[in-house]
């Protein structure tokens, strides 16, 4: 019997390897870049296992789309396939991962076994096999590394203040935007460069430390986090 994979990612080059891959692991590969796009395929075939990007320029996000898919199909396999270490990284208003889903970041998949392994995974718990956890949450412990670990064991008031670090808010901007007192903010900072294993420097440096990991966080360059943090150093600095 044909399995049928839903593949839902914007980015064209990304999408057409990831078709070309899982078609050429026995799959049936239906690709598109768009929410609607993906519900539309959805009304005309079964889908097996959903692939999705979280971020899916306007509109819905891989999130949102995920418990529609859910809801319309209870029993396919959903798999976010992103960059984004932590989803929390990318600001408020995200919807939380759906029970029985799976969060891979790309930076965990290391091969094309890896992937095609993960999705025969997917489809053998569809089928009766060991089920995943109950908590969303324990999800991430499958394939994170050292780092990725570190940055999920930060709080969500934690997660919005590193943002808004990355994005080289002051301290003073940053109680402002949370509502929080300027201390709260620098212990908050310094709680973060704890469990992240950050140098214990002089507080500039320690937000450059900040916004990389941010960045790293989010899977894109290393590099642009230093704008940020440039921008930090020539604005209102620190505090």
């Amino acid at each position: 019997m044909t399995v049928t994979l839903l593949v839902v990612e914007d980015d064209p080059l990304t999408r057409l390897m990831l078709q070309s891959t899982l078609t050429a692991g026995g799959f049936e590969v239906v690709a598109v870049g768009r929410a609607d796009e993906a519900l539309t395929a959805a009304s005309e075939q079964t889908m097996c296992v959903a692939l999705l990007d979280v971020h899916l320029g306007a509109g819905p996000t891989g999130l949102d789309l995920a418990h529609e898919l859910r809801r319309r199909q209870p029993d396919v396999g959903l798999v976010m396939l992103t960059s984004l270490v932590d989803p929390r990284l990318a600001g408020e208003g995200l919807a939380e991962l759906p029970a029985r889903a799976r969060y891979l970041p790309k930076s965990a998949v290391t091969s094309v076994e890896m992937l095609l392994g993960i999705v025969r995974e997917v489809i053998a718990e569809i089928a009766g096999g060991p089920s995943l956890p109950s908590d969303p949450s324990e999800q991430w412990t499958r394939t994170r590394n050292d780092g990725e670990q570190g940055l999920r064991a930060l709080t969500d008031a934690q997660v919005a203040t590193l943002r808004l670090v990355a994005e080289g808010s002051s301290n003073a901007e940053i109680a402002a935007r949370l509502s929080i007192s300027v201390r709260t903010v620098e212990k908050t900072v310094l709680r973060m460069a704890r469990v992240l294993g950050l140098p214990a420097d002089v507080a500039r440096n320690q937000r450059v430390h900040l916004a990389r990991a941010y960045f790293r966080g989010l899977g894109g360059l290393v590099d642009a986090s230093e704008d940020s943090a440039d921008a930090d150093e020539d604005g209102a600095g620190p505090s």
